[in-house]
């Protein structure tokens, strides 16, 4: 397993191999089991906690093998199969 459910089925679970990136204090990162996948019950929930003040380098998670997803400031996603 690769994904947040390498840390396993509970909650809170171990995200490695992710990473938060940037000042962790603008961050709040969480896994729950929210996941609309069959197969992957655990999702991570991101908060970005800016409150109009913002590192300019940005905050986030990364994966060292998946660079796919970008998000902007001030949008909303709301991803579902």
């Amino acid at each position: 397993m690769t994904g947040f459910e390498a840390g396993g089925p509970n909650i809170p679970s171990n995200i490695d191999p992710w990473s938060i990136i940037g000042n962790v204090t603008y961050i709040n990162v969480e896994t729950d089991r929210t996941s609309c996948f069959e197969r992957n019950k655990v999702a991570l929930r991101l908060e970005v906690l800016c409150d109009g003040t913002c590192p300019t380098d940005g905050v986030g998670v990364y994966n060292p093998g998946f660079w796919g997803m970008v998000r902007l400031i001030d949008s909303l996603a709301s991803i579902r199969s």
